[in-house]
C-alpha cells in the first residue's frame, strides 16, 4: 500500500513523494532534499507548523493520502548517534547491544545471536508490525532505514515457514483447532401457553357538572378501568439447569491435580464496537477526574510515616491473615509455546518444589530452565516461600530457559495428549479454592462489641440501654469504687 505527500521546498517548489506505509519520515525528507540538491540534516518536516520525528512510520503517523508538509530549516543540525538495540528472542531472552544508524540487520543478528540466523530455521525480524526475512533483505535493511538514528528500539526475533510468511506480523505461531467440548442434549423449551384475552369496551365518559362560580380546586386525574390485558396473571416459564461438569471431567496428569491445557483454548471475550464519542472526554468526566486526584492527593498528603519495623510487621500480618484463610495455592507456569502447566501447593512450599514439579513434566529433565513474574521481569529464588513472594492465593509464573530448545517443545509428548481446555482448567481451580478457603472472620469495631469484653461480675444486668447488632442487649460495666475513697477538690466523681 503506497500513500502520495506533497512536500512544499525552501525555494517554493512543491516536490510530490510516493512512498510506502512502512517507510519513514527521514526517508521522505532525504528524497526530498536529494532531488532540491539540499543537506536533509539541515532540515526538518512540519505538517500544520508541527515538526515530525523523522524516525516515526508514515503507517503511525497520522498523515493522511496527498498530505501536505513542508520542508523548513533545523533549529540544530541532526547527527547521527548510536543506536541501542534489544532483540526479544523466542524462549523468552532480551539481548541488548550498541550499533551505528548504518549496520545492516544481518550484521546484528550475527553479532548478537549467531546460534539463530541459521538459513533452514526461517528466521524472521519484526519491527512496529514489519516483516524482514530473507538473508538479502536483512543484508539490504539498515537501522537508519528503519528510522533508527539514535535512541533506543526492540526488535522481535521468531522463525515461521514459508507458508506461514504471509501471516500477520504480531502472531508469533500459528493457532490450534479449538478443543470442542461435549455438550449435554438440552430439553427443548416448551412454550407456555398464554390465555388469549378478550376485548373489553371502555364505558362511555361522564358529563361533568355544570360549572360553578368558586375557586377551581386541583382534581385528580381520572382513571381508567383496568383491563384483562393490563394486569396479566403470572406465567410460569420453565427454568433449565446448567450443565454441571463431574469430577471424572478433569483430567489430571499426575500429582498435585497437574493439569495442561494451550492458551489458545481460551475463549476470547466479545468485543463490541465503540462509537467514536464513547472515547470523548466530557466536562463531567473531567470533574470527576480531577476529583479522585484531589482525594488521592488528599490521602498520600495524610499517609503516615512507616518505619521499617512497623514495614515488616504489616507484612507479616498480612501473610498471617493469608495463610489461615487460603489452605492452598493455584500456580501456573506459561511456557514459551503457549503451553500451561496447572499445579496446587500449600503456602508454605518453597519454590524449590515447584521446580521439581515441573521438572517432572519436561521432555529434557537436564534442562537449565528458571522461573520469574513479569512485568517487570524478576526471577525467583528457588529458597523462598510462595506466602513470601505473593503467590497465594494464586499466580501465573512463566518458563524461561538459559539458551534456545532445540525442538522447539518443552512437555513430553504423552502429557501433551492428555491437555485439557482453559475453561476446565479455571473451573477445577475455582472447585480448589472454594473447597480450601476459609471465610474471612469477623471483626468487631468501636460500635459492636460482645458481652464476653466484660467481665461477669462487671455487667448491670439490671439496666439496659441499648440492643446491639447480633440480637443481644449491651449493658454499659459496673464500676466499682471504694467508699472511702479520697479525690481531690476539682474532681466531681460520677454517681
Amino acid at each position: 500500500m503506497e500513500k502520495a505527500v506533497t512536500v512544499l521546498a525552501p525555494n517554493g517548489r512543491r516536490q510530490t513523494v510516493k512512498v510506502n506505509v512502512n517507510a519513514t519520515v527521514l526517508q521522505i525528507l532525504e528524497e526530498v532534499c536529494k532531488k532540491q540538491g539540499l543537506q536533509p540534516e539541515k532540515y526538518d518536516i512540519k505538517h500544520h507548523n508541527k515538526c515530525l520525528d523523522t524516525s516515526t512510520i508514515i503507517r503511525f503517523s497520522g498523515l493522511p493520502n496527498n498530505a501536505q508538509l513542508e520542508l523548513s530549516e533545523a533549529v540544530t543540525e541532526r547527527a547521527d548517534g548510536i543506536v541501542t538495540l534489544g532483540i526479544q528472542c523466542e524462549n523468552g531472552d532480551r539481548l541488548t547491544g550498541d550499533f551505528d544508524p548504518g549496520c545492516n540487520l544481518h550484521d546484528v543478528l550475527c553479532k548478537m545471536c549467531p546460534e539463530q540466523v541459521d538459513p533452514e530455521t526461517n528466521p524472521v525480524v519484526v519491527y512496529m508490525r514489519r516483516m524482514i526475512y530473507g538473508e538479502t533483505s536483512f543484508k539490504e535493511t539498515t537501522l537508519r532505514s528503519l528510522g533508527l538514528t539514535h535512541g533506543r528500539a526492540m526488535l522481535r526475533l521468531i522463525h515461521k515457514s514459508p507458508e506461514e510468511l504471509g501471516e500477520q506480523a504480531n502472531i508469533s505461531a500459528p493457532l490450534p483447532p479449538r478443543a470442542v467440548e461435549e455438550k449435554l442434549p438440552e430439553r427443548p423449551r416448551e412454550k407456555p401457553s398464554v390465555p388469549k384475552y378478550q376485548k373489553v369496551e371502555l364505558p362511555p365518559p361522564q358529563q361533568p357538572p355544570p360549572a360553578v362560580d368558586k375557586p377551581k380546586a386541583a382534581s385528580p386525574p381520572r382513571q381508567l378501568p383496568k383491563t384483562l390485558a393490563d394486569d396479566p396473571p403470572h406465567q410460569t416459564v420453565p427454568v433449565l439447569k446448567e450443565k454441571t461438569v463431574a469430577e471424572e471431567d478433569f483430567i489430571f496428569v499426575g500429582p498435585r491435580n497437574a493439569m495442561i491445557f494451550s492458551q489458545d483454548t481460551a475463549e476470547a471475550v466479545p468485543s463490541e464496537d465503540l462509537p467514536d464519542d464513547f472515547f470523548e472526554l466530557t466536562i463531567t468526566d473531567a470533574k470527576k477526574l480531577l476529583k479522585d486526584l484531589k482525594k488521592r492527593r488528599v490521602e498520600l498528603d495524610n499517609l503516615p510515616l512507616q518505619t521499617s519495623t512497623w514495614r515488616s510487621l504489616l507484612k507479616s500480618t498480612d501473610e498471617l491473615t493469608r495463610m489461615n484463610r487460603y489452605k492452598k495455592s493455584i500456580i501456573r507456569i506459561h511456557f514459551p509455546d503457549q503451553m500451561i502447566l496447572q499445579g496446587v501447593f500449600k503456602p508454605l512450599d518453597t519454590l524449590q518444589m515447584v521446580f521439581d514439579f515441573v521438572r517432572d513434566y519436561l521432555e529434557n529433565r537436564d534442562l537449565d530452565f528458571y522461573l520469574y513474574t513479569t512485568p517487570p521481569i524478576n526471577i525467583l529464588d528457588r529458597n523462598s516461600k510462595l506466602i513470601e513472594i505473593d503467590c497465594v492465593p494464586n499466580a501465573v509464573l512463566h518458563f524461561g530457559v538459559k539458551g534456545a530448545c532445540a525442538t522447539g517443545r518443552y512437555l513430553k509428548t504423552e502429557f501433551l495428549t492428555k491437555c485439557t481446555t482453559a475453561s476446565l482448567a479455571s473451573l477445577s481451580a475455582a472447585r480448589t479454592r472454594q473447597e480450601s478457603t476459609r471465610p474471612p472472620a469477623h471483626t468487631f469495631n468501636d460500635d459492636e462489641m460482645s458481652l464476653s469484653d466484660f467481665p461477669a461480675d462487671d455487667v448491670n444486668v439490671g439496666a439496659s440501654t441499648s440492643t446491639g447488632q447480633y440480637g443481644y442487649e449491651s449493658h454499659p460495666p459496673k464500676v466499682s469504687r471504694p467508699t472511702d475513697a479520697k479525690f481531690p477538690k476539682w474532681f466531681k466523681p460520677p454517681k
